[in-house]
Parts: C-alpha cells; sequence; structure tokens
C-alpha cells in the first residue's frame, strides 16, 4: 500500500450497491489471484465489464479470456496472463486497452453462472442419475 500511486484505491468491505457502482464504473477488473471458482469474476461481467485475470484456477472457467499475444474475438470477456509476474499483467492490461469488449456479450457470459440455472441444472443432473440408479435395479 506504501508504494502505490495517487491514482491507487484500497478500500475495505462494501455494500452491495457500493460494489456494484465500482464495477459499473470500472473499465476491466484485474484479477490477479487464482481461486477455486472466484465470485469476483463473475459479478463484474455481470456489470458487463472485462476482466484482466491470471490464467490459472477458476478465473479460466468463469472468463472466457485470450491472452495478450492472441487475438481478442466478439466472444472473448478478458484476458489471461501468464505467468503470475509484474510484467505478464502489465503486458495484459496494455493489451486491454486497445481491446473492444462488447458489455452485453460479456454480462451474457457472466448471467451463465446465475443461481436459478446453477439450481436447474443441478436438478436435472440429480435426476438424470436417479433414472438411471433406478433402471439398473431393474
Amino acid at each position: 500500500m506504501k508504494m502505490a500511486k495517487e491514482n491507487i484505491k484500497f478500500i475495505d468491505w462494501q455494500s452491495g450497491s457500493d460494489l456494484i457502482g465500482y464495477y459499473q464504473r470500472c473499465r476491466a477488473l484485474i484479477f490477479p489471484g487464482e481461486e477455486d471458482f472466484g465470485i469476483v469474476p463473475v459479478e463484474a461481467q455481470a456489470c458487463g465489464k472485462p476482466v484482466i485475470a491470471f490464467g490459472n484456477g477458476g478465473a479460466t472457467e468463469s472468463v472466457k479470456g485470450t491472452y495478450p499475444d492472441q487475438d481478442i474475438t466478439s466472444s472473448h470477456t478478458g484476458i489471461f496472463f501468464r505467468p503470475q509476474t509484474a510484467e505478464a499483467l502489465i503486458q495484459a492490461v496494455r493489451r486491454s486497452e486497445s481491446a473492444r469488449f462488447d458489455p452485453e456479450r460479456v454480462r451474457e457470459h457472466a448471467l451463465r453462472f446465475d443461481k436459478e440455472i446453477f439450481r436447474e441444472s443441478i436438478k436435472e443432473f440429480i435426476e438424470t442419475k436417479v433414472a438411471e440408479h433406478q433402471a439398473s435395479l431393474r
């Protein structure tokens, strides 16, 4: 924090509406860590914002990304970087500055992780497995 320049702001916990406001006003979300899933990239995408993420872990599932040296298509929702270094992150941020992401497509991608869609998918999976089990008992 001591090294941060004046254009860097560190914030503590935020309410849901304040957090949405930050997402809506940002150009992109930087997600430099590695998590199993990570809801933060999905939240940013739900606000139509692309994600610049370390290309490992859950971000590779929740972000439809490409790497700085590859083409960015209309279906991409972010840019990955590797290795997990400042130089690689800087390259990804610079690439994002010239990229054009479609906010509506970015949001549509995030909606795949909506709670209702998840519930329906789990319900369908369980019903299929129960039916398969019952059929195997006959």
